[in-house]
C-alpha cells in the first residue's frame, strides 16, 4: 500500500516554535503526537503561526459571503479591531463578491426584540431557492433572541458594513445557532442554491442559548454552503464540527492583530471539497 506523507509545522502555543514534522495519513482518523498523545488535529484545521503568515495557494474567490460576529461583551478587542482593519479587508475583496455582515450577542432594544422572536420551523425548496417557515417557540426571548443582520448581501461597500456594524452594541449572550439559521434561511434565502456561499463565523467561544452548533452542521446538509469558523482567545476544537461538516476551515487566533489577516484569507479562498483526513506522527 502506498502511504502518503505531509510535511507540515507545528506551532507550539506555550513556546510559540514552530518546528517542521513528518506526518503520515492516518486511516483510522487517530493522531498522535510525538510523545504518543492522541490529538484532533485535521488537515483543515489552521493556525495564525503556521497558516496566515505562510504563503497558500489562493484558489478563487466564493461569490457570496456572510460574517457572521459575536457580539457579546468579551469580544470588544476583536469587534474594535475588525472596525478599524474592514477598509484594509475590503480592498483585497474581489470588487463582484457579495459580502453581508450579521451579528449575535449584542444589546437589544424594545423595537428589535419583536423582529427577533422567531426560529425556523419548516424549510420547503422550490425550484434554486428555499421558503422558510417561522414561529415564536416561549423560550426565544431576550438576549437568547438577539441577531441582526447590520448588512445585508450587496456587493462589497466599506461604509455598509461599518455603519451597520456602529449600528449595535455589545451585549452578553451567544445565541449562535439562531444567527446561522437566520443566516442560511433568511439572508441567502434569495441566493440560488447554484451559487456557492460562505459563512465567516467569528467567536470566542461556543452557544449558551441552548442551541447545538454540531447538530445544526450535520443537520444542513447543503453544498453550496460552507462555514469558516475564527475563534479567537479560545483554544476549544467544539467548535470544528461546523467546518469539518461543510468543507470550511477552522482558524484560531491569540493575536488581535492576526484578525485582519485571517478574515482576509478566509474570504479570498474558495474552500475545495475536504476529505478531512488525519495524520499520523513520524518522525521531525
Amino acid at each position: 500500500m502506498k502511504i502518503k506523507y505531509l510535511i507540515i509545522p507545528l506551532a507550539l502555543a506555550l513556546s510559540g516554535t514552530v518546528l517542521a514534522a513528518t506526518f503520515k495519513v492516518s486511516p483510522s482518523g487517530s493522531v498522535k503526537t510525538q510523545s504518543g498523545v492522541p490529538t484532533n488535529s485535521y488537515y483543515n484545521n489552521y493556525y495564525a503561526k503556521n497558516y496566515v503568515e505562510n504563503q497558500t495557494v489562493q484558489t478563487g474567490s466564493i461569490k457570496n459571503i456572510e460574517l457572521v460576529m459575536d457580539f457579546s461583551g468579551s469580544m470588544s478587542a476583536w469587534v474594535k479591531e475588525a472596525k478599524s482593519t474592514m477598509s484594509k479587508i475590503i480592498a483585497q475583496i474581489p470588487p463582484q463578491t457579495n459580502v453581508g455582515f450579521r451579528v449575535f450577542g449584542q444589546t437589544i432594544n424594545r423595537e428589535d426584540t419583536v423582529s427577533r422572536q422567531a426560529s425556523v420551523s419548516g424549510i420547503q425548496k422550490k425550484g434554486s431557492t428555499f421558503v422558510v417557515k417561522t414561529e415564536t417557540p416561549e423560550n426565544l426571548n431576550g438576549a437568547c433572541s438577539a441577531t441582526k443582520q447590520v448588512s445585508k448581501i450587496l456587493p462589497v461597500d466599506y461604509n455598509n458594513l461599518i455603519s451597520g456594524m456602529n449600528s449595535v452594541a455589545l451585549g452578553g449572550a451567544t445565541p449562535m445557532v439562531l444567527a446561522l439559521q437566520k443566516t442560511v434561511y433568511n439572508d441567502f434565502a434569495q441566493i440560488p442554491t447554484s451559487e456557492p456561499k460562505k459563512i465567516v463565523l467569528i467567536t470566542d467561544g461556543g452557544e449558551n442559548c441552548g442551541g447545538d452548533p454540531c447538530a445544526f452542521a450535520r443537520q444542513l446538509n447543503r453544498n453550496d454552503i460552507q462555514i469558516d469558523v475564527v475563534l479567537v482567545s479560545s483554544n476549544s476544537r467544539e467548535l470544528i464540527c461546523l467546518a469539518r461538516e461543510t468543507g470550511g476551515n477552522f482558524y484560531t487566533l491569540d493575536n488581535v492583530s492576526d484578525l485582519s489577516k485571517t478574515l482576509t484569507r478566509s474570504m479570498t479562498i474558495k474552500n475545495e471539497p475536504q476529505t478531512h483526513q488525519s495524520y499520523e506522527f513520524i518522525s521531525d
